[in-house]
């Protein structure tokens, strides 16, 4: 059996860092089909609005099955999976962060 897993980062950040969010993801999900994935990664989907899309857009694509991880912050973890298949068990393991993550040099 071949299983094609893709991963990308959507940069779906609220405003007014994220620009043009809702058309990004739009192109994103307009061209899914050509690249025949079974199971689609994708990182930074920050806001309600963006998440919902994704998942709108999945299931409409055939990925009826996802994962996401709200977490405790606003936008939760940023990550969200759509599959083709069940998804039957996950797992989020979070790493502390060791620095400012405004400061680069961190």
């Amino acid at each position: 059996m071949r299983l094609r897993v893709l991963s990308l980062n959507v940069w779906a950040l609220p405003p007014p860092v994220g620009r043009k969010v809702h058309e990004r993801l739009s192109l994103v999900l307009r061209d899914l089909p050509a690249l025949a994935g079974d199971i689609l990664l994708f990182q930074e989907v920050w806001t309600d609005a963006a998440r919902e899309q994704m998942l709108e857009g999945g299931r409409a694509l055939g990925y009826p099955h996802a994962w996401t991880n709200p977490g405790p912050a606003r936008g939760g973890s940023g990550l969200l999976a759509l599959s083709k298949f069940p998804i039957r068990s996950s797992r989020f393991r979070r790493f502390t962060l060791c620095g400012l993550p405004q400061r680069f040099t961190h």
